[in-house]
């Protein structure tokens, strides 16, 4: 990058000129594909659908042989196959859970935003309750260890063959998504061409090209963030 703002303007500002001119000589020649421009306005072609109507009988075919898992089942197995339920330890002991079906379902209760007392009214165990459940969730769910238990997650995945399909897990795409909070902002210089003032909370996450969430920050509504980035 120039050391400068001004060697950079001046080198962008001459490629955006050739860029524009480059384009106003195709309009007027007729030459860009998809772009026209009649009485003075420009219309761009929509992008035309890529994947042919053949795959979408293929895809009801493939999504027909996939079982369908309880959510239970498959909080159960993920963690039977990384081991990432011995991640969540208590705060004062380091010691892992004994019932370990016991802190899946306050897994479980934070992750559906359901709240233990609503999950305790929900399963059949007599001993899972309200009480159990808020315990497990002060003691052993927390960020660190949450972090830990995610981390062997995407590492069990990065060692399946599948995954590689879709990348070698090297890359990963980032981007925000808000939420809207109570009460008024207390600094209104604070604009977001996006979200505009109004207060709010953005959940940034990053996304491996194996399509796993490895890291997720909360961020103020109004920062700027990057979308694509190498090394993960």
């Amino acid at each position: 990058m120039p050391e400068t703002f001004d060697a950079y303007w001046q080198e962008r500002g001459a490629r955006l000129r050739e860029t524009l001119e480059d384009v106003s000589t195709g309009l007027s020649r007729k030459e860009l594909i998809d772009v026209s421009a009649t009485r003075g306005r420009i219309k761009v072609t929509p992008q035309k659908k890529l994947v042919p109507p053949q795959v979408e009988p293929l895809a009801r075919q493939l999504s027909a042989r996939v079982p369908r898992v309880k959510i239970t089942d498959l909080v159960q197995q993920v963690a039977a196959w990384s081991g990432c339920a011995d991640c969540f330890t208590d705060l004062r002991t380091g010691s892992t859970v004994d019932k370990r079906h016991h802190l899946l379902t306050a897994l479980l209760a934070e992750g559906l935003n359901l709240g233990m007392t609503k999950m305790a009214e929900a399963v059949t165990d007599p001993d899972i309750t309200a009480r159990r459940l808020m315990y497990l969730g002060d003691w052993y769910l927390r960020d660190e260890t949450y972090k830990a238990a995610l981390a062997e997650v995407v590492n069990f995945q990065n060692t399946q063959p599948l995954a590689a399909y879709w990348g070698d897990g090297t890359t990963s795409s980032s981007d925000g998504q808000r939420f809207p909070v109570g009460g008024h902002g207390r600094k209104f210089g604070h604009l977001n061409a996006k979200y505009g003032r109004e207060p709010g909370i953005l959940f940034y996450t990053h996304v491996s090209d194996q399509y796993a969430p490895f890291h997720t920050k909360a961020i103020t509504a109004n920062a700027q963030y990057p979308t694509l980035s190498r090394g993960a």
